[in-house]
Formats: C-alpha cells, structure tokens, sequence
C-alpha cells in the first residue's frame, strides 16, 4: 500500500522472517531457545531436545520466583537425563539459585502457622454443605501432594515438595537443602559437560550407523554416569550393534 515508506525495508524484512519460520515449522523444525532444530536431529536427539524443554522450564521458573520449581525441573533432568547437555547447565544455574530456595523455605515455615490458622478459621465461617465440598477438595490437593512427595522419593530427589500448610513438610524440605547444596557444589561441569557431548555424538552416530564410533562415546559417557540404566542400555545396545557390524564386515 506504502511502496516508498521508508519502513518498507524493515517491514518486508520482517515478512520474510515470518515467512520462513513458518515454512520451517511445517518442515517439521523446532525452534528452541533462540536456534532452530531441524526435524531430523529430533528424531536422534529426542533425548536432548526433551532435556533442554526442561532446561527452559527451570528458567522461566527461576525468572518468576519460583526456587522450588525450578528445583524439581532440574530434579527431572537429573533423575531422567543425566547425560544431556542441559543438564550440567541445570546443575550450574540451580546450584547458584539454592539460597533463594532456602529462602523460600524458609519464609514458607514462618508463614505456616498463620496461613494453617486462617484456613481453619474460614473453615468455620462455612455452612455444612460448603464445608463438605470445601474439605474434599483440600483432601483432594492433600493427597495429590503426598503422591508428588512419593513419586520424588522414589526417583531419590533430595529436596522434595512441600505443602504450604503442612509444617512437617516444610521442615522436611529444609533438611534436604543442606546436603544438596554442598553435592551440587561438588559436581565435576566440565566433566560433565564433556560427558554430555560424547552421548549425543554417539546418539547421532547411532542415526547416521556409525556404530564404532556411537561404541566409543557411549563407553566414555557410560565412564562418568555408570549407574545411570539409560546411558547403561544404550551404551550395551551400540556395542551389540558395533560387534554385529564387524562381523559382518569380516564374513562379506
């Protein structure tokens, strides 16, 4: 309509942008933290990719003030993808955020006797079928937590849940803090951090069957996570597909 506005430049720039986005995302890409991921490293590198969603949610939980949060996204990260690249970088960022977790805790334990007051005062405020509807609903959220708290237990996350009204919780979250700070503070990132990058070239070794070299940079992730049932599992199934490989190397 403005052939010659002076912001046409800009703006067919920016059409373009636009454009081209789009035909990447109906290619099947992913953009992800400001880069692009094209449909096929998904594909092999879906371990990474769901480890760096992770990665982003803790940040934006962090951004929002929100420490607990965070910490159990990184929890996820290192209970599920130990051996991502994103998880030395959740292992530095929560590290350094820990204060304000125990802040948080903190402030939480002292607000706990007013906010469990005023609960069970509004409590009595209520008619006998509200009070009902009301207390099967907090029973609803009770036992909804103490199934978040178990599930966290069994994937051995050291600082777990609280519930706000529950001091005892709140307490028990608080004990954990200690030794995790001192833990994460111990972690070897560089190690990890090379670790991380031996899996996912072996992951794309696999994809492109490469398979002697996937052998090699499982081996050597497997070296610093050997306790870790998926990085164990895929290092087991390139070395069958390596040995298989050369035998059929050697026998054609």
């Amino acid at each position: 309509k403005y052939p010659v506005s002076k912001f046409r430049p800009k703006v067919d720039a920016i059409a373009k942008t636009l454009r081209d986005e789009l035909a990447r995302t109906k290619a099947g890409d992913v953009k992800l933290d400001g880069q692009w991921l094209p449909a096929a490293e998904l594909k092999w590198n879906d371990y990474n990719v769901k480890a760096l969603r992770l990665l982003l949610q803790l940040r934006s939980q962090l951004k929002a003030k929100k420490p607990m949060d965070a910490y159990q996204s990184f929890a996820k990260i290192e209970s599920s993808h130990v051996a991502s690249t994103a998880y030395p970088k959740a292992a530095a960022e929560i590290s350094k955020a820990m204060k304000d977790l125990v802040a948080s805790l903190n402030a939480a334990a002292a607000e706990q006797p007013a906010k469990a007051a005023e609960r069970a005062a509004s409590l009595k405020s209520l008619t006998p079928d509200k009070l009902a509807s009301v207390q099967q609903a907090i029973e609803a959220e009770v036992t909804a937590f103490k199934a978040k708290v178990a599930e966290e237990k069994t994937r051995k996350v050291p600082v777990t849940s609280f519930y706000p009204y529950d001091l005892s919780s709140i307490k028990e979250s608080i004990s954990g803090t200690e030794k995790e700070i001192t833990r994460l503070a111990a972690l070897d990132l560089p190690k990890l951090t090379a670790a991380s990058n031996k899996f996912q070239a072996g992951l794309k070794d696999l994809s492109e069957k490469a398979f002697q070299s996937a052998k090699s940079n499982f081996e050597d992730a497997a070296k610093v996570h050997p306790n870790d049932a998926f990085v164990k599992k895929t290092a087991a199934d390139a070395k069958l597909a390596a040995d298989n490989a050369a035998r059929n190397a050697s026998s054609a």
